[in-house]
C-alpha cells in the first residue's frame, strides 16, 4: 500500500553499493544577521533570503543485484530518476518502477508520514476499520441528538 517517490541520480550508488534515496524539501537561501543595536536577547532580523528546493539524501538502500541493474537499464543516458520504491519489513527496500510521469520526487514530510505509517504497520485494513468505527460513532451520536 505505501510506496513512496524519490529521486535518483548520478553516481546512483554509494561507495557500498547502497541506493541513494533522495526527497526533495524548500531551503532559506540567505543568512540572518544579528541586529545592531546591542540587544541582549540576542534578537536577529531575518535576511531576505529565498526559498529554493532542494534534494535531501533520505536513505541509502541495499537492493538486490537484479534490481541493480534493472534500474541501471531504465536509467541509461539519464542523470537522474524518480523511483517509486515500497518497503517490506523483512526484506527492507524494493523498487516498484520508474515515475516516468514525474519530474520530482515526494517532499520530505510526506516521505516522513509515510515511514511513520510503515513503522506503525499501518496497512489498508486498519485504516478500514477505523473508518468503519467513526462511522458508526456519528450514527449514534446523530440518533442520540434526534432523540
Amino acid at each position: 500500500i505505501h510506496t513512496i517517490d524519490f529521486l535518483v541520480k548520478e553516481p546512483f550508488f554509494d561507495d557500498q553499493n547502497r541506493l541513494q534515496l533522495y526527497a526533495q524539501s524548500r531551503v532559506r537561501v540567505g543568512e540572518d544577521r544579528r541586529r545592531d543595536r546591542g540587544d541582549r536577547d540576542g534578537d536577529r532580523d531575518r535576511d531576505r533570503g529565498r526559498d529554493v528546493m532542494a534534494d535531501v539524501m533520505v536513505r541509502a538502500a541495499d537492493i538486490p543485484e537484479e534490481k541493480q541493474q534493472w534500474l541501471l537499464d531504465q536509467v541509461r543516458g539519464k542523470q537522474f530518476a524518480i523511483v517509486e520504491c515500497g518497503y517490506d519489513p523483512e526484506t527492507g527496500w524494493n523498487l516498484k518502477n520508474i515515475r516516468t510521469d514525474k519530474i520530482a520526487p515526494n517532499y520530505i514530510t510526506i516521505v516522513m508520514q509515510t515511514m511513520e505509517c510503515l513503522a506503525d504497520n499501518v496497512n489498508k485494513k486498519i485504516v478500514v476499520q477505523a473508518a468503519l468505527k467513526y462511522r458508526d460513532f456519528a450514527k449514534q451520536q446523530a440518533a442520540y441528538k434526534t432523540n
